[in-house]
């Protein structure tokens, strides 16, 4: 088997503690539910927190009140209608409530510490079996993954796991630690991004709540995931410190429906431009996929901002790679899954559904045709019995 590329979704998060869509959607449009998320996080900060917490939400009260009463599913919806709905004589106030969901997001996300738990996390069993198993030391270079969460957790554990086993030093390999950190290790270096040597990569392809190198009264993720460290509440919830937005990108913010890269309105994050940046790390992306044999897609869930993407990332892909899905769902079509009749409603058949729709590779139709003619889609049940049994 050759590269084998892994798309990882919200549910493969959802171990380490993050929240899913729905939950989500709760803490961003509600106050009650994002100070009882907060006090879970924060379970000995001072009393004044609280205050401070409180302060910060309302200071996005017009965008949480609509993105409320719009009876949005997610985020992502919120935002593309109320760009949809940009007018020239508006345009800055619209583009202030998508800028102020990018905040809220990084709050709520940035407020966890999963380290306080990592016990329950499944990405270290994953971030095991990145490693070669007869070289402890270095990374496997026949796996990419290709992550769509905005949290930073599974980079920091790769990263840490990385520097522990080679040395203790961050600074031995920048280019290594950039591609395992989907370039914000250093964002300034895209060299990485060219590079035709195997390695693995971690491709965030809508971005993260945070990056790596350190300035005052910056989000990295050593402030999210180290409790030494002082000032994490103070710093999260200063909701007027705009020198760098959060690095989050929605999916209609990238490409347009031409497959191009979007120049013009990209969103501006201050002291870094992240234009280019993105467009290096998805045309790397890209090339990945086009070299996969294996595709999984592990704890995601195939709603229509994707298509988009995934149209670029397959376009033009010649051969026909083995397929997996994980997903807890699948439990509940397990006996149609042995009988190689996948239901319409399935996350199997979501993930064909979209695969056909996106490239035009001997169009997949089922998992017993497709074992029939020595390829397989194959259903996985979890996080972890993708870990166990595909890698």
């Amino acid at each position: 088997m050759g590269k084998h590329v892994i798309f990882l979704g919200a549910g493969a998060s959802k171990s380490s503690g993050y929240p899913l869509a729905n939950e989500l959607r709760l803490l961003l449009s509600s106050e009650r539910h994002f100070l009882d998320w907060l006090k879970e996080c924060f379970p000995n900060a001072p009393e004044g927190t609280a205050l401070v917490d409180t302060e910060y939400f309302r200071s996005f009260e017009s965008s949480i009140d609509l993105f409320r009463r719009g009876g949005f599913a997610s985020v992502d919806e919120f935002c593309r209608c109320i760009s949809d709905q940009r007018k020239p004589d508006d345009s800055q106030r619209e583009l202030d409530h998508v800028e102020n969901m990018r905040w809220l997001t990084r709050a709520v996300l940035g407020a966890l510490n999963p380290e306080n738990k990592f016990e329950d996390s499944e990405y270290y069993s994953f971030v095991q079996k990145l490693f070669k198993p007869d070289s402890l030391a270095t990374l496997r270079d026949d796996i990419s993954i290709l992550s769509f969460n905005y949290d930073p957790y599974l980079e920091f554990v790769l990263l840490e796991a990385w520097v522990a086993r080679n040395g203790g030093s961050y600074s031995a390999d920048p280019s290594l630690a950039n591609s395992i950190t989907g370039g914000f290790f250093n964002p300034q270096d895209l060299s990485w991004t060219q590079s035709d040597q195997p390695r693995l990569y971690l491709l965030k392809l809508h971005g993260s709540i945070c990056e790596y190198p350190v300035g005052e009264r910056l989000i990295t993720p050593h402030l999210l995931f180290d409790d030494t460290r002082k000032g994490k509440a103070g710093t999260l919830f200063d909701a007027r410190d705009r020198r760098r937005a959060p690095p989050i990108i929605f999916p209609w913010e990238i490409l347009d429906d031409k497959l191009s890269f979007r120049d013009k309105d990209f969103p501006n994050h201050g002291a870094q431009n992240y234009k280019i940046f993105f467009h290096k790390v998805w045309e790397r992306a890209r090339k990945e996929v086009q070299a996969a044999e294996k595709v999984s897609f592990v704890g995601l869930s195939m709603h229509g901002f994707l298509k988009l993407g995934f149209r670029y990332l397959f376009k033009e892909k010649s051969n026909r790679p083995q397929v997996v899905v994980a997903n807890k769902l699948n439990k509940n079509f397990r006996e149609s899954y042995r009988t190689g009749q996948f239901l319409p409603n399935s996350p199997c058949q979501q993930v064909i559904d979209l695969l056909n729709e996106v490239t035009d590779i001997n169009r997949i139709t089922s998992a017993g045709q497709l074992m029939n003619q020595g390829h397989h889609v194959i259903a996985r049940y979890s996080f972890e019995d993708f870990i166990k049994n595909e890698l």
